[in-house]
This record gives structure tokens, sequence and C-alpha cells, in this order.
């Protein structure tokens, strides 16, 4: 394990200076817990990062990117994210949609002048708003019954293919109950990846550049973000965590990466040192270390809570990406991730300026859910407790 952390003293008052130095003392009770919680949930590897305030407080790896090998996992890390992709999805659409003066309300097509529809609901537009909370009415039953995994290596299958063929009536695996709710658009949550699959293809006709391009341009590149990748190809020769799941007989073994065209609901590569960087920054109004990626205004939209029916028990309201919890008497707001192999998770706190990041590289069972739980709240506890000034070195 190598922790990344410096807290600065200089020029503090003494009472001031003590309360750093207990903090790096808890950041260290911090690891020793992490650690044993990830062996405890048998997870080969973790990645945590922390940020606060716009600034790097807490990075660090533990166990193994690839077991077989002993490769410990480290801050550079490449672990694929899984639907963490989504609230980055999510804030480039609306930042598309603010630069381009159109309103969530705006309905969304397939190709310019052509409306998309609910079969079931012909009338009734699908919108914007509707993709980015769960409510248009697109659900994931052909998206999941049609297996569109590659194992190994990038998919060949275009996303506006995937998009046509699942979708439009004259679609190789359309089908009107499977992919679509009886429920108008805008009435029912239903999570749906294939919702968000059609914001990224929205967001690349509305700006003229592929999704991956504009990510790339606006955040991942202002951010400093460069081992941040959407394809496998991207990360060939570079630290990769091996995923894992377990078998039907309780053993656990090292699985493919996999890749499908719906790259805009999931598909992303990172480290954890890249994504708390992000994450930091939609975390403290849009800034990460002086560099802005979002306006107050987009954010504010975002974090608005939005009243919907269906939201199932685990969670307790949906905003735009984001689904919003209470600890403490104190609001969070997190994403989860999952996919063969991989589980991950992102927490953000605007009303602190806290962001955390989980990487895993293990299938999420019961033990690991609670893992995640358990380590989220503890890691709060120690990092808001440290709410000062900090910055990171090695």
């Amino acid at each position: 394990m190598r922790t990344k952390w410096i807290i600065f003293t200089l020029f503090l008052q003494p009472w001031e200076a003590l309360a750093q130095t207990n903090c790096s003392v808890q950041l260290q009770d911090l690891s020793k817990d992490i650690e044993a919680l990830r062996v405890e949930a048998d997870i080969p590897g973790v990645a945590i990062g922390a940020a606060l305030n716009g600034e790097l407080v807490y990075e660090e790896g533990f166990g193994f990117a690839d077991k077989l090998h002993k490769t410990p996992v480290t801050p550079s890390t490449i672990f694929q994210i899984a639907s963490v992709t989504k609230p980055i999805t999510a804030l480039a659409v609306m930042e598309i949609a603010d630069k381009h003066l159109l309103e969530l309300e705006s309905s969304v097509a397939l190709e310019p002048g052509s409306l998309l529809a609910n079969p079931h609901h012909p009338s009734k537009e699908i919108t914007l708003l509707q993709l980015l909370t769960h409510t248009s009415s697109i659900q994931d039953g052909m998206y999941y019954e049609v297996d569109f995994r590659t194992p190994g290596q990038d998919s060949a299958m275009k996303l506006s293919e995937l998009l046509e063929d699942v979708l439009l009536e004259s679609g190789k695996y359309y089908s009107a109950d499977k992919s679509f709710l009886k429920s108008p658009p805008g009435e029912q949550w239903s999570y749906s990846n294939m919702g968000y699959n059609l914001l990224g293809n929205w967001a690349e006709q509305q700006s003229g550049l592929n999704l991956k391009d504009w990510t790339q341009k606006n955040f991942f590149e202002p951010l400093g973000m460069d081992h941040t990748f959407w394809t496998i190809a991207d990360t060939s020769g570079l630290e990769v965590a091996t995923p894992y799941q377990t078998l039907s007989d309780g053993q656990l073994v090292a699985v493919a990466q996999s890749s499908t065209p719906g790259y805009p609901a999931g598909m992303l590569r990172s480290t954890v040192s890249d994504l708390t960087k992000f994450f930091g920054a939609v975390a403290n109004s849009g800034v990460f270390m002086r560099e802005t990626i979002s306006s107050q205004k987009v954010l504010q939209e975002m974090f608005a809570e939005r009243s919907m029916s269906g939201i199932p028990d685990h969670l307790e309201s949906q905003l735009v990406a984001w689904n919003s919890y209470n600890y403490k008497k104190r609001s969070y707001l997190s994403h989860w991730g999952g996919n063969i192999g991989v589980y991950t998770a992102a927490y953000v706190a605007p009303e602190t300026g806290l962001a955390l990041v989980i990487l895993t590289n293990r299938s999420a069972e019961r033990p690991q859910i609670n893992m995640l739980k358990e380590l989220s709240k503890k890691i709060y506890d120690v990092v808001e407790r440290c709410n000062t000034k900090t910055a990171v070195a090695s």
C-alpha cells in the first residue's frame, strides 16, 4: 500500500497544527480499516480516493490488481467503472444542452427531425429530463435478453446501430413490451441503460462530436485525467485491474474485460486518481484545483430532487443521474456500478464539498455490497473531520 497525503501546517496556529496531526493519524488508521474490510469481503483489489473542497486529500490502493502475478493495486490502476460512467455522461449531456440553449424538457430523437415514442403511448414525447432521471419509459428488457457483450475486446457494433435495433420497430431486436413500459413517459421510474445510451447519441447529434471526444476535450484534459479511456484498446500496455467473479461452486476466478456498444451507460475505464478529480469538481461547484468543468447553474439543476413513482426502497430519491440519501443528518449523493468482475461507487456531498470514489475488481454479492456501505461511512467520518485546507503529494 502506498498512501498519498500531506497536511499543511505552515503558518497554522498551534491548535490547528495539532488538529492536522490528528487527521494524519486518523488517515493512517483508516487505511488499516479499509484493508481489514477488503480481506473480510474477499475482494482481490480496492482503490480509494477522496477529495474535499476541490482538492485531493486521500488516495490509496489495497490488495491485488492481479492475484496470479501479485500485482498490487495503486491509485494509477485502471478499472472498468461500469455505471459510475452515468453521472459523467449526464453532466456532459447537461453541459451540451446548456451551451445549445436547450431545455431539459426538450424531446429526444434517434435521428434529427424524427421523434422517438413509446409504442404504447405514441403521442407522448420522451424528453431529456426523463432520460436523465430514468423516467422515460424505456426499459432494458431486450438489452439484457440479448447478450451484446464482447469479451476481451471492444465491440464492433456502433451505438447508433444498437439503438436502432432495440428501440425502432424496424430493428432486429425490437420488442414493444420488452423495450418500453406500459406506463407513459414521465410517470414511472425504471433504471435504464438504454435510456443513457440514447442520451449519449443525442449529445453527439447536438455537439457534432463523438461523446468520447467531447468528454476528453471538456472534462478529462482540463482535469489532467490522462488515464481515463472509453475503450479497451486504449488501455493496452497500461496497469489494468483483472476482473474476478464467483462461480457457482464458490470459486473466485479471473475473467476477461468486456465491452458493449452502449458505452455512454457504462464503458468508461479509469483510475481512482483520475475519477477523484472529476467527482471532486462535481462536489465543489464544478471546480477542482482551479480547473472548472461545469457551471453552478448546471450543477444546481442536476442536484434538484425530482418527485416520481416507482423508486425502489433502497433509494431515497432520484436526481439527474444521482440517488440521494442521508447520513448523520447530512445529504449525500451516490451512484454505484456493477458488471462481471467489477463493483464501483462514487459519492458526492455538495453541501460539504466532499467526494469519494471506491473501485473494486470483483462482482458484487452481499458481502461486497455491505463492505462498500460500511467503508463509505468510515471515510466520510474521517475526511469530514479533516475539513481544513489540504493538498496531496507523494
